[in-house]
């Protein structure tokens, strides 16, 4: 098995394998934030687990890459395309990417953008994207990576309890 991660850990003995620990914070007694719940390792041969967390250390500078837009993404399915769009490229800022499934919310709408303009608003929960379910922002760069000058992006969006559908013209890149 591939580990997504390679370098120092701290081993937790607890369950952390349970639904949506991934991403999950591990704080000393006192309440210091001390890392983050990584995707539980599973030996096949001997059926054995173990849980670990990110030191946050380790985590701080990919953390503010993420809130600052310029984080460069490792998987295949993520690397840097210029002629492909994404949601900064229409105002749209992400809350940070930081486990395989971290919800499509919306953390910040730039001023003056596409994205305001159309309506789009903090903390929206994008569930589509051109008539596709997004799951997650994974799934959400996919979809705006197939999106073309002279397309109309079609997203519908969680607000509160509603859901809104918001339509933003797409530019020349």
């Amino acid at each position: 098995n591939q580990v997504p991660y390679e370098g120092t850990v701290y081993i937790v003995d607890a369950v952390t394998n349970n639904s949506g620990a991934g991403g999950g914070l591990i704080t000393t007694y006192d309440g210091k934030l001390l890392g983050v719940i990584g995707k539980q390792l599973r030996n096949t041969r001997t059926n054995t687990w173990v849980n670990y967390a990110i030191p946050l250390q380790v985590l701080q500078k990919p953390i503010q890459q993420m809130i600052d837009g310029t984080y460069k993404y490792s998987s295949t399915d993520e690397k840097d395309n210029p002629n492909q769009f994404k949601p900064i490229d229409f105002g749209i800022v992400m809350i940070p990417n930081i486990v395989y499934k971290t919800p499509s919310y919306i953390d910040k709408v730039v001023s003056g953008s596409s994205a305001e303009k159309a309506g789009l608003k903090k903390n929206d929960l994008i569930v589509f994207v051109n008539d596709e379910l997004v799951q997650s922002n994974r799934n959400l760069l996919r979809e705006f990576n197939k999106i073309k000058p002279g397309d109309r992006i079609d997203l519908v969006v969680r607000r509160e309890n509603k859901l809104v559908t918001i339509s933003i013209p797409v530019s020349k890149k």
